[in-house]
């Protein structure tokens, strides 16, 4: 199965997006109040890098065409946020690997990685980065021993393979980008979304991209 994404071109994080969504009949002092409110709300945020990371998980999943039950920055007992989604049909990799189940597979490895890529992007603090996605790796790792049949090094450059692979198809992409910014934003102002209202701060992003001519 493809992945249809736009074309990927690297974003340079900058105010470009959050200008356009002002209205063009705007006085220019507008503008300047837009961009001091997202400035101050992206650095002065502690919860930032955790709003952007589960953004990560659910915008990559909006991509890969997996359902979102739910997106939350609330504070677990052992988690800062979490993603939850709509349980599988028929999975079982545990029985046998086709092709559909090993496509499941690696869907679910990219969307568990694109938290920690994303996060990464925001975050100038490498150990809290690798601290936030060691469970996800764990997990992917479980995953890619399925299909590597138990051996732990292919396993690992498996997963590496699909981090990198969402990396570039998806969080350098100027489109998911800016719908993984837009989610954050709104997580920011209500920690915990529901699948139509993530989606719905999602689309904003997208719609702040692809403007209609």
């Amino acid at each position: 199965m493809s992945i249809r994404v736009v074309r990927v071109t690297r974003h340079r994080r900058s105010s470009a997006k959050e200008l356009r969504a002002v209205d063009q009949t705007c006085q220019p002092g507008a503008y300047l109040l837009e961009f001091t409110v997202w400035w101050h709300m992206t650095l002065q945020d502690p919860r930032w890098s955790t709003a952007v990371h589960e953004a990560g998980h659910a915008v990559a999943a909006r991509a890969l065409r997996r359902g979102v039950r739910s997106v939350s920055i609330e504070e677990g007992r052992e988690t800062l946020g979490r993603v939850c989604h709509y349980p599988l049909r028929t999975f079982a990799p545990n029985i046998e690997v086709d092709g559909r189940v090993r496509w499941r597979i690696e869907q679910s490895i990219m969307i568990l990685m694109a938290g920690v890529e994303a996060e990464r992007r925001v975050s100038d603090d490498a150990d809290r980065v690798e601290a936030g996605g060691r469970t996800d790796f764990s997990r992917s790792l479980d995953l890619a021993m399925y299909v590597t049949e138990g051996e732990p090094e292919e396993a690992s450059a498996y997963v590496r393979w699909l981090t990198l692979r969402v990396r570039n198809i998806i969080l350098a992409n100027e489109v998911w980008w800016s719908a993984v910014e837009s989610l954050a934003r709104e997580l920011l102002k209500r920690p915990t979304l529901s699948s139509k209202e993530a989606n719905a701060a999602i689309q904003v992003g997208i719609d702040m991209v692809i403007v209609p001519m």
